[in-house]
């Protein structure tokens, strides 16, 4: 388990292949969010890959798209995660759910 946290891309989002108009139209493009980042790894030519990543609190401006949803709010709670460790907040778990009004459905 180790060693897999330390692959590149461990723990993002990975996006369905979609296809851009830069640096060439009709590109070809896998896009990931996580560690406050959006990666794109651009295919150039059969054998040739170009990556490249933008840091989310350097990001101003947004073309929306049909992935746009689910980028949105993988990058907000990324901003989200940002703003608590900022603020000194833990991030809330799973376990920090209130056990107040626990049914018992028989």
């Amino acid at each position: 388990m180790r060693l897999a946290r330390t692959l590149k891309h461990y723990g993002y989002m990975q996006f369905h292949p979609c296809v851009a108009d830069y640096p060439q139209d009709q590109s070809h493009v896998l896009i990931a969010a996580g560690n406050r980042e959006l990666s794109f790894r651009v295919k150039l030519t059969p054998d040739s890959v170009k990556e490249g990543s933008f840091k989310i609190t350097r990001i101003r401006c947004w073309r929306i798209t049909t992935t746009a949803i689910l980028m949105s709010m993988c990058l907000e709670g990324m901003v989200e995660e940002l703003i608590m460790k900022k603020q000194g907040k833990n991030m809330k778990q799973p376990s920090d759910r209130s056990k107040k009004g626990k049914r018992k459905f028989q």
